[in-house]
């Protein structure tokens, strides 16, 4: 979430002063509590974040680790959830990251998450998954967005609990 943050921020310019507000969920209270302190290693962070960035979004903390600058980690809020339950309460998204999850889900668990995902996913908004995963076959509320394997969009006759708010999960 923190990463997808600071993309943001890089091209603030392109969404007009738009509040855009990220949230990031895990079933592991441990994992969230860990994220939620925002605190890499050296090693972490090196394995992708430029230099120009690190430098621009982190501060230098105890024991030469890397924290994540106030200005991102006000855009990101942790709630616990799991994917087998609804979604629902979370709100409606414009973009929503399932990466590299489904693929130890059965088929009918699959569907059932893509299904859902979809009722709170925006009628112009994405899905995106990862390298092994993919929507066909398991759910027809999502459609290949252009060439790119693992963007979805939603197909617009699938009716989404409320408006859209600007909102991404991770």
């Amino acid at each position: 979430p923190y990463s997808i943050a600071m993309l943001l921020e890089e091209n603030s310019a392109k969404y007009g002063g738009r509040e855009i507000s990220i949230l990031g969920t895990d079933l592991s209270q441990a994992a969230l509590a860990r994220a939620r302190t925002g605190e890499y290693t050296s090693f972490e962070v090196g394995r992708g974040i430029p230099a120009d960035m690190l430098a621009r979004y982190f501060n230098k903390g105890p024991q030469n680790h890397y924290i994540v600058s106030d200005k991102i980690r006000s855009r990101v809020t942790f709630k616990p959830r799991n994917l087998l339950e609804e979604f629902d309460t979370l709100g409606n998204f414009d973009i929503i990251f399932c990466r590299n999850v489904l693929i130890y889900f059965d088929r009918p668990t699959k569907s059932d998450v893509l299904n859902r995902l979809a009722r709170v996913l925006a009628p112009d908004g994405y899905l995106i998954l990862g390298g092994p995963e993919t929507t066909l076959g398991l759910c027809d509320a999502f459609e290949r967005h252009g060439e790119w394997r693992n963007v979805y969009t939603r197909i617009k006759s699938i009716q989404p609990s409320s408006l859209s708010t600007g909102r991404i999960v991770a």
